[in-house]
């Protein structure tokens, strides 16, 4: 009897748990499912951004398309996705000044698109998402990550 009473005891201080309730409840709440995703959509639409690099071009798409607004992106995923890119606009300039030589000057220039869709498709995108997904499932409480990047008054 007394074993009984201790394990429904031990069973209920484990269930009860508010922590994780909480999580599981911000996860939801924040999309946490479709997280994957989200990350390597922002990561292609940042590609993009940083490929064609005029800031007049950047500044109308923010200001039009309000996608790029995230809180999750903008507190959790652009930190990497900002240096990840860093190699990817290096590769472009790289294959731009290339195609100057390689085919006809009405041809040359920027591939921006189809190089950020390469990515978005690549081993190595899906390398840093598994990466990624470490620092994901360790968060202990997403609303104060977004809260702190994102201040709500």
């Amino acid at each position: 009897m007394k074993n009984l009473i201790l394990n429904m005891l031990l069973i209920a201080i484990i269930s009860c748990n508010p922590q994780k309730s909480i999580i599981k409840q911000q996860r939801i709440s924040w999309g946490y499912k479709n997280w994957v995703k989200d990350f390597k959509d922002r990561t292609f639409c940042k590609c993009l951004l940083v490929g064609y690099g005029q800031k007049r071009i950047v500044d109308s798409i923010y200001e039009i398309d309000k996608i790029y607004y995230n809180p999750i992106a903008i507190a959790i995923f652009d930190l990497k996705i900002d240096s990840v890119l860093q190699k990817e606009l290096l590769k472009m300039r790289s294959d731009s000044l290339l195609s100057i030589s390689i085919i006809s000057e009405a041809a040359a220039g920027k591939t921006v698109f189809r190089h950020c869709l390469n990515f978005y498709k690549s081993k190595e995108l899906n390398s840093v998402v598994k990466m990624e997904s470490l620092k994901w499932s360790r968060i202990s409480n997403i609303d104060s990550l977004v809260y702190k990047t994102i201040p709500t008054f």
